[in-house]
């Protein structure tokens, strides 16, 4: 069974407007910047209410910014930074990714790089439309695309990781 789709720029952009939280921790960061941008809206509010210090309203102006920068900005501007590195790298401005599924692993390649990883390691599948993130153990995603399996459908390929990662008993 394969998956095979072309990363470019545009797909890159899109993993950036994901919202996932892979994690507990990316969660608890989240929560962390919307009350940073609460407080900050808050002090602005006060200022503007009892004429404070300019002090009290640069502050505030600047956790509003910070706050709206790592929620909705930050993420844009690391996948571009992501993908234009590995465009120098590969010397290609799109390329082919293909995740196998073998018999006792997947195998992961891209541009001449692979990597594998056991069935057992798959900690969850997380569906959202036509994507597919399978969860590892250690914390990394791989992503996979419903509409981009080559010699299945979707169907198969999810009953074979289900049964692939229930231990046997």
């Amino acid at each position: 069974m394969k998956n095979e789709y072309t990363v470019n720029k545009e797909l890159m952009r899109s993993w950036a407007r994901q919202w996932h939280f892979a994690s507990g921790a990316d969660m608890g960061l989240f929560v962390l910047w919307v009350i940073t941008a609460v407080c900050g809206i808050a002090g602005t509010a006060k200022f503007c209410i009892t004429s404070g210090k300019i002090t009290d309203l640069l502050i505030s102006l600047w956790l509003v910014g910070i706050a709206v920068y790592k929620l909705f900005f930050s993420k844009y501007f690391v996948w571009n930074k992501r993908f234009d590195q590995l465009s120098k790298s590969y010397g290609l401005s799109q390329w082919q990714r293909v995740t196998e599924f073998l018999d006792d692993e997947v195998k992961l390649s891209e541009n001449g790089s692979s990597v594998s990883f056991k069935y057992s390691q798959i900690k969850k599948l997380k569906e959202k439309g036509n994507l597919v993130m399978l969860l590892l153990d250690n914390g990394l995603a791989v992503r996979i695309y419903k509409d981009a399996f080559v010699d299945c459908s979707w169907e198969e390929c999810k009953k074979l990781l289900v049964e692939k990662m229930t231990p046997k008993k």
